[in-house]
């Protein structure tokens, strides 16, 4: 998973008005947004905010572009991280996943 390294009791949950995009930091990794959607959200409502949160971090452009998470709760409880197809299809440009003329 593409933010592993930001796991552990050193990482701090954040928010700064110089970082607005991101929400967990730890020394030595880079800073990364993790979103938590709570108990078995709807698969549509998943998948748009995985989309939207990967846009965000896309058009600020900075070396924590692709440092995104998204989990939930699955009917037992479970906590789930979202698949996030266009962090690991080779066939993705790297353009938006929110343009509805975009072929992915």
């Amino acid at each position: 998973m593409q933010v592993r390294d930001v796991g552990g009791v050193e990482a701090i949950i954040t928010w700064s008005r110089a970082t607005p995009h991101v929400n967990i930091v730890k020394n030595g990794c880079l800073p990364a947004l993790v979103a938590y959607l709570g108990a078995q959200p709807m698969p549509d409502r998943v998948q748009n905010m995985a989309d939207g949160l990967l846009e965000l971090l896309r058009k600020e452009n900075k070396p924590h572009n692709k440092r995104v998470a998204v989990c939930y709760r699955n009917v037992d409880g479970v906590v789930e991280f979202a698949p996030m197809p266009a962090l690991t299809r080779i066939d993705h440009d790297g353009g938006s996943l929110t343009n509805i003329t975009t072929v992915l």
